[in-house]
Formats: C-alpha cells, structure tokens, sequence
C-alpha cells in the first residue's frame, strides 16, 4: 500500500510541476534553386512565417552527401550566429516576427548526381526560442533536379522538291542546285534528324522567271538553328531583246550603235526644238520616250526606254546640246576662287573667299615661294613672285581668271620687318642723340606731326626717319622717308594724307571725271628737300601702269601737270615732295585747258572780225549806182 501511495504523488508532481510547451506556431519552408545543372553550386534560402519574434531556430537536416555537398552558409542577420551540420542553429539577440529568410544555404552538386537525377534537402524537429517558452514550427523539404541538356541536333534528315530528293543529299551539306523548271510554282519538303526540332520554310513556293533560292531552316531542341539553300532556276521562253535598231532625231548627227547607251549631239542655237524617234529591234519590245520637245540653252537630257517581252529594260541617253548665241556647247565656268594658297616659311590663313591676307616675314627672309592652285581647272592663276623683298611691305596680288573672264584678286600684304628701331614720338629725341642705326621708324601719335626739332636733330645725326601709316589691318598705306638733308625749309611736318577732298567734285569735273585717286596731304607748302612718300595704289592701278601727278589750283580750278610716267611698282608709287597741297594721280593726260580758252576767244573775235568785213563789203556793193547805157 506504501508503494502505491509513493507512485501516486510522483505521477501528481509530474503533473502539477511539468514545464509547458506550446503547440506548433510558426512555419518553415525552404526557397531557391530546384533544377541544376550537372556540377553546378546552388543555394537554398531556409525561411521563416511566424507571428512571433524568434530569437532562434534549430532543426535537424538532411541530405545525400553521395549527391550533394554542403558548402557554406550566408544571409544571416548581423544580430544572429549560425551552425550548420547535421543540425540547424541559429541564434539571435532580438527577435523578430513576419516573413523572412532565417539562411541560406549553398551546396555543390557532385559528380555522381547525373542528369535527370533528383535529391531532397529537408530540415525536421524544427523549433525556435520567442524569448520566454519554446515553439515548434512545420518541417521544410526542398527538391533539387538535375536537369538533361536539351537536343542540339539541327540537322535534317531528308530535303525534296516536288517529293524528289534534292541531288546527293547530305546532312553537312548546306547548299543544293535543283537545276531548272518551267513551273510557276514548286513544293519543298523535308524532315529532322531528330524529332524534337522544328522545320521553316517547307511548302508551296512561287517561282519568279530567273534564279530563285529557297531556305529551309532546322531548330534544335536548345534553339541552335541551320539553314539549308536550295537554288532553282525558271526558265523564262520570253524574248529579252531590248535593242534599238535606230534612233532618228530632226536636227543634228548620232552614230548609232545598238551597244552604245549614251549620245551627246549639239545643235546650233537656232534650232529650238527636236523631234526624237526610234525603231525597237523587236517587236514584242515597248519603246518609252520618243517626241517633239522644245530645247533650252545649252543640255537637254532625253531617255528613250525599251522594256523587252521578259520585262528587262535597257535605257538609251541622249543630251541634245543647243549651243549659245556665241557659239558655246555649254556655259562657261564663273570659278575664279583659289583652292590652295601657300607661302613656304609663312603660315597663310587661307580661306577661298577671303582676298586680303597681312603677313609679316623676319628681316632676314629676302623672298618667298608662292605656290597657288585654282579650285577649277578650267581658270588661270597668274602672279608675280618678287624676286626680294623690300624692307617694309610688299605687294603681292595672286589672280584668278575664270573660264568666262571673271577676275578675283587676292593681296598679299607682306612686311618685312626692319632692323631700324621703332620709336614713339615721345621717344624719338632721346633716341636719336644715342642711337647707331642709320634709320629709325617712327610712330608720330595721333596727331602725325613730326616736330622740326625731330628733323633738325635727324639731320644733324644723319638719320633717316621712316613714318609708316597703316591700317586696322595692319596694312601699309603710305609712307614718308626724310633722308636726314639739312635744310632752311625744315618745319614742323602734318604727315597725315586722305584720300578724299572737299574739293573733289570739281577736281573731278576738271579732269572729266578721270580714273584716278585723290591725294590730299593735310600738309601745305614746302618740305624739306628729298623727302619721299610711298603710297600703295594697287587697290586701283595694276603693278607696270604709269601714271601722271596733277597738282589742284583751287585759284585758278585748274590742273597743272607735277609728275608725268610714275610707274606702279609693288602695288606703290614712291613720290619726291618739294610741297605738298592736293593732287590726282590718274592715267589719263589732261591738255592745259586755260590756253585753250584764250585761243577760242581768240578764235571768235577773229571769226567776228571777218564776218563784219563780209557783211561791209556786200552793203556797199549794194548802195553802188548801175552804169547809164550810152
């Protein structure tokens, strides 16, 4: 009695003391990679749904380790740590709820798990901690395959036309005459090499007249595709002539030739219109493009097309040429552009519509190579290439002449450099009491006075003094040359000159409106003796043209001839001034006009003279009595 009394109160104390455990409350499955590839590494994702925070996870896995080889484990939470072998724990140190992957793990197929093989991954006994008690979850299981390789065989096994076997039929073999036909239309047919690939282009096909190629394409079971060509010919029993036998034309002469496809015949300018005709050399053949059309100067393009029965065309090309009312087949080339522009040493910033360049050279380059080519072969380049060059600028002028006579000139400003020191006008005592050069070049401001203590002290020391005036550009447009003379004539010297005048209407009218360039210096009156000025006129006048200098007498509005034969060098004239006031520079010879209004009066009074005395004497014949008849 005493034994069962004992049994009872420890079966009552298992009862009363006996921890609890909660029924299953979270669900494990496993995710990832299903089907593989023989000797591939996969991974399975071990994931977690549960309504609770787990802060672990424990199960027991299994696996073949004949198939399958465990690799590694990763994707877990930077709060947990992991054990993988023949158990799964995870532990964590904060929960968490929901849906989630608890690892993943990454396996390696081996080499006995072959295509078309399958192996489970599953983990069992699954639980997790949520902190206070224990809870059990669901076991997962995941079923890897090893997958077999598709088919890759696009071969065929059989290829015909119309149900006959294309000659010498081979599975290598690629392309296949099937010779020639006169039907409209063929059926190919064929089959695979192996069951799981797929046929295109069998069946019914049209054929044209001529060649015709058919392919047939094989796709294997992994989609590698191959296409076997078959080359068929239709004969076509249309005729294929498209000759001309002639061609006639109203106006003008054509040497026929059936072979020959293009003409150009001219015909004079009176002819304004032409009848084109011609004569196929078979009659099944359509002849396109004959006609009466009227024709412009110069090309007329007409085109007589014949289709032949077969369809083909052949084309023949007439270009009836009506010539100008000079005489010419074609209008003359209006290219007068330069294509290249050169200068050896000197980089040119040639552009074909830019005409004026300014260059600058050392003092030690004595000449130059000009090398120029016209952009149409049918103009002419003409220059002249300075055999030295002169210290400060030089003219060069490059002429284009077009097929039809136009002219473009391009200047080349070339300035070569001095050893004479430059000089400002602020400068130019000081430097004359101690320099060695013989010349020195100076820049007068803006004002272009040269003070008479400058040209004392020059002359004194004998030294030439250079006034250059340019432009923006950087061109030379004139320039004054005191050779240092001593002189009772030295002053102070307006260096400035325009080439415009407020007394240029009546110079003009005087010299009958002349060809010629005003020179109007700002100077008036004497100048030192052998003083020179060098002005660039090549804008207007050509180099080798001679040309006089007439001075204005505003007094007497007359021109008075200063300078006869002035030759043109270089694109200058170099003038010698003794005084200067206002003159035109021209080619024409003015006669002096003053005598001739002396002579005409003279003229006048004299033809008065003797028209008085005729008129005396017919009066007094008049007022003479008639004899009395004895």
């Amino acid at each position: 009695m005493k034994k069962i009394l004992i049994i009872l109160l420890l079966l009552i104390q298992m009862v009363v003391f006996a921890p609890s455990v909660n029924a299953a409350s979270f669900t494990s499955y496993m995710t990832g990679d299903s089907i593989i590839n023989a000797g591939a590494t996969f991974s399975v994702n071990v994931r977690v749904n549960s309504a609770s925070s787990l802060f672990s996870f424990n199960g027991s896995l299994t696996y073949d380790r004949s198939r399958i080889t465990f690799l590694s484990s990763s994707n877990v939470r930077a709060d947990c740590s992991a054990t993988v072998g023949t158990s799964i724990v995870v532990d964590c140190s904060t929960g968490r709820p929901g849906d989630y992957t608890m690892l993943t793990l990454n396996f390696k197929a081996a080499g006995a798990f072959a295509a078309g093989q399958s192996t489970t991954i599953s983990i069992s006994g699954v639980n997790a901690s949520i902190g206070t008690s224990d809870i059990q979850g669901s076991n997962a299981a995941r079923s890897i395959s090893v997958a077999v390789p598709k088919s890759g065989n696009n071969n065929l096994a059989s290829l015909n036309v119309d149900g006959v076997s294309v000659p010498s039929f081979n599975a290598g073999t690629m392309t296949y005459d099937a010779g020639s036909t006169e039907k409209a239309s063929i059926s190919i047919g064929g089959t695979a090499a192996d069951g799981r690939a797929s046929l295109g282009g069998t069946g019914a096909k049209t054929l044209a007249y001529g060649p015709n190629s058919f392919g047939v394409t094989v796709t294997a079971e992994n989609g590698a595709a191959k296409t076997y060509t078959i080359n068929i010919l239709r004969t076509d029993p249309r005729s294929k002539d498209n000759f001309l036998s002639a061609i006639t034309l109203s106006a003008g002469e054509l040497a026929f030739n059936k072979d020959t496809g293009k003409y150009t015949v001219v015909v004079e300018n009176n002819v304004t219109s032409i009848t084109i005709g011609g004569t196929v050399a078979d009659a099944k053949s359509v002849l396109t493009g004959p006609g009466t059309f009227d024709l412009k100067i110069y090309s007329n393009v007409f085109v007589l097309s014949i289709t032949a029965e077969n369809q083909t065309v052949r084309t023949y090309t007439l270009d009836i040429v009506r010539k100008d009312e000079l005489g010419f087949s074609r209008e003359l080339s209006k290219d007068n552009s330069l294509a290249t522009l050169t200068l050896e040493g000197v980089v040119v910033p040639f552009a074909p519509e830019t005409t004026q360049y300014v260059l600058s050279v050392e003092t030690a380059v004595a000449s130059l190579k000009i090398t120029a080519t016209a952009k149409d072969a049918a103009a002419k380049v003409e220059f002249v290439t300075p055999a030295d060059l002169d210290l400060g600028q030089n003219v060069i002028n490059v002429t284009v002449t077009a097929e039809n006579g136009g002219k473009r000139v391009y200047v080349l400003f070339v300035y070569r450099k001095s050893e004479a020191p430059v000089v400002s006008i602020d400068e130019i005592l000081a430097t004359l009491d101690t320099t060695t050069a013989k010349s020195v070049i100076l820049v007068p401001g803006i004002s272009g006075i040269i003070p008479k203590a400058v040209l004392d002290k020059a002359a004194e020391k004998g030294i030439v003094l250079i006034v250059e005036k340019k432009d923006e550009a950087g061109r030379v447009i004139y320039a004054w040359t005191f050779t240092g003379v001593a002189a009772d004539t030295r002053t102070n010297i307006d260096t400035n000159l325009n080439f415009t005048s407020l007394d240029e209407e009546a110079i003009r009218k005087i010299s009958n409106y002349a060809d010629g360039m005003i020179l109007n210096f700002t100077h008036s009156g004497a100048i030192v003796a052998k003083t020179t000025v060098k002005i660039y006129v090549g804008k207007q006048f050509a180099d080798g043209l001679k040309l006089n200098l007439y001075l204005f007498n505003k007094e007497k509005n007359k021109l008075g001839l200063e300078v006869k034969e002035i030759e043109v060098k270089k694109g200058f004239v170099e003038l010698t001034m003794s005084h200067a006031s206002q003159y035109l520079l021209t080619r024409s010879t003015f006669k002096d006009t003053s005598l001739y209004s002396v002579l005409f009066i003279a003229s006048i009074v004299e033809a008065g003279l003797i028209l008085s005395l005729l008129v005396y004497m017919f009066l007094r014949r008049r007022r003479k009595p008639a004899k009395l008849d004895k």
